[in-house]
């Protein structure tokens, strides 16, 4: 069986898509790919309500089976300035899906 896989721009009105972004990260950072590192709790409660504000910034987020897999947070003209260094640090992500 395979999943189809469905791409869509945020809604910042949506609480699941809201609380999508920061567990997406999370999930990312303590994974092999993000160095199993750990981001700070201030991080993430800000992470959402900062990329609102941010005007360049668009975020994506990947659902296959009712379920947020994957994300990427995009930005034009990006600048260091923006968000804070350890979330700034992890512009693209996945979380592996197994087929079937």
């Amino acid at each position: 069986m395979t999943h189809s896989v469905e791409i869509v721009r945020v809604d910042y009105t949506n609480r699941k898509q809201r609380s999508a972004i920061p567990y997406l990260l999370y999930t990312y950072a303590k994974g092999l790919l993000g160095f199993r590192s750990e981001i700070k709790k201030p991080v993430l409660d800000g992470l959402v309500p900062g990329l609102e504000r941010t005007q360049n910034a668009v975020v994506l987020l990947a659902r296959t089976g009712g379920e947020y897999v994957g994300m990427a947070i995009c930005f034009v003209g990006f600048k260091d300035s923006f968000l804070n260094q350890e979330a700034g640090s992890q512009l693209f992500m996945t979380k592996h899906v197994q087929p079937g």
